[in-house]
């Protein structure tokens, strides 16, 4: 069996400030900017930080981006970011459902198909 890594891969870590995005040529994407770019500085040249509201389209758009103009196409994502409310699901509306699950899922999707 061959051996496979992660060496020449580029991973995308949304919600990645604070320290699941340390693996081999990654990005980080948060909208903590101070945490990601200092995790970024601490990994070295195999990262970078890259600014990720995981809500927006064009935040998403723009990160695709910035990760393949530096390490190439996006062979691995991280969708680790969440995003909740302070209330139970059940108590929910159909705004706040969207926002929280399909606001995510959705804004990714799109993205990449641009």
């Amino acid at each position: 069996m061959s051996e496979r890594t992660l060496a020449d891969r580029a991973a995308l870590v949304s919600g990645g400030a604070k320290g699941i995005g340390a693996a081999a040529n990654v990005a980080i994407g948060d909208v903590d900017g101070r945490a990601g770019q200092a995790l970024a500085a601490e990994l070295g040249s195999c990262a970078m930080f890259v600014e990720l509201n995981v809500t927006s389209t064009d935040a998403w758009s723009a990160a695709l981006e910035q990760v393949d103009s530096r390490f190439g196409p996006i062979s691995i994502l991280v969708n680790n970011a969440g995003i909740g409310a302070r209330t139970y699901i059940d108590s929910y509306d159909e705004a706040e459902y969207d926002r929280v699950v399909a606001g995510l899922a959705g804004t990714i999707c799109e993205a990449w198909q641009d």
